[in-house]
């Protein structure tokens, strides 16, 4: 200790010749070397190919031993998707949810580890999975991680499902991108909101309110 060399991936342009050995099939990552003792043997030589070409590698005497870089992650942004970064110890863990853990990093955290967050049962993005359900005002489908719709069908009675980028419920209707109420019916021609549909100044099904006159006496 101190390592003695640091060895980091680098991008390269205008290599002359072209390396003859194609590209390299996985990150090369980071690697810190240290100084070593070791008995004065003669390791044996060494096949070798790289990007460079191929050849034979005739090792002398072990002067560095290189380590990989052990990862060390400060917040969720740091950690592979679906993980959470463990602050205590910088490392990132499927676990989540208590105080030692950041928010997961793109998915959402239920039963205490990071889900998916695409499914109705664990939908969300970063935080606490949310239930999607029939009671659920956004929708009881979850949609790009968060709980929405698709149809009508996917939000609460009297509402509407507004399929303009968001896919979220909503009461408006009678507008533009935007499905049939989902029972009730719609208080205006344009630009309306749902409404129960089960009085007379506001009845009907989906479609527009209608109003319910008593019948003209017989003459």
């Amino acid at each position: 200790m101190p390592a003695k060399l640091l060895c980091v991936e680098t991008a390269k342009t205008n290599v002359q010749p072209s390396p003859r050995g194609g590209s390299p099939a996985n990150p090369a990552g980071r690697f810190a070397c240290y100084s070593v003792k070791c008995p004065k043997i003669i390791p044996p030589t060494v096949a070798w190919l790289d990007q460079f070409g191929a050849g034979t590698l005739t090792p002398r005497t072990t002067k560095l031993l290189c380590a990989p870089e052990v990862p060390f992650c400060r917040g969720a942004g740091d950690c592979p998707i679906g993980t959470a970064c463990n602050t205590t110890t910088g490392q990132c863990e499927s676990a989540c949810g208590d105080a030692s853990h950041s928010i997961c990093h793109g998915d959402c955290c239920g039963d205490g580890t990071c889900q998916p967050g695409t499914v109705a049962s664990a939908c969300g993005s970063g935080g606490a999975c949310a239930v999607c359900d029939a009671t659920n005002q956004s929708g009881s489908a979850c949609v790009s991680g968060h709980c929405g719709c698709t149809s009508g069908g996917d939000c609460p009675a009297g509402r509407t499902c507004l399929l303009a980028g968001i896919y979220i419920c909503t009461t408006a209707c009678n507008a533009p991108n935007v499905t049939p109420c989902n029972g009730g019916c719609c208080s205006a021609a344009l630009n309306g909101t749902c409404q129960p549909g089960t009085a007379d100044t506001a009845c009907g099904n989906g479609g527009r309110a209608w109003t319910a006159r008593a019948p003209l006496p017989a003459a």
